[in-house]
């Protein structure tokens, strides 16, 4: 017989925490977003702001903005919950590759 201990490793624990968050993270991405993952604002006072920074408007951006001044966290929340969606409809019973 094989020991379990030696079957479970803190490595794959942590990969699968990690993964876990990040599923968390994308079912309830409209609470933990700051806003659109569309909307852009001033541009020119928005883009390229660092992490952890404040905006003119006083819009906190966890992770920066991008060049159109977009916030990076709130777009990368919401790319994970589509991405959940197309994953999805391709393993629909109507889908070829099932």
């Amino acid at each position: 017989m094989i020991d379990v201990r030696h079957v479970i490793d803190r490595r794959m624990l942590v990969a699968a925490a990690v993964l876990a968050i990040v599923v968390v993270l994308a079912i309830l991405a409209p609470w933990f977003s700051t806003g659109d993952p569309l909307i852009q604002g001033d541009v020119v006072a928005t883009r390229f702001l660092a992490p952890f920074t404040t905006d003119p408007a006083g819009q906190f951006h966890l992770l920066g903005t991008d060049r159109f001044g977009r916030d990076v966290w709130t777009r990368l929340l919401y790319g994970r919950s589509e991405e959940r969606r197309v994953g999805k409809a391709c393993r629909s019973p109507w889908s070829p590759y099932h």
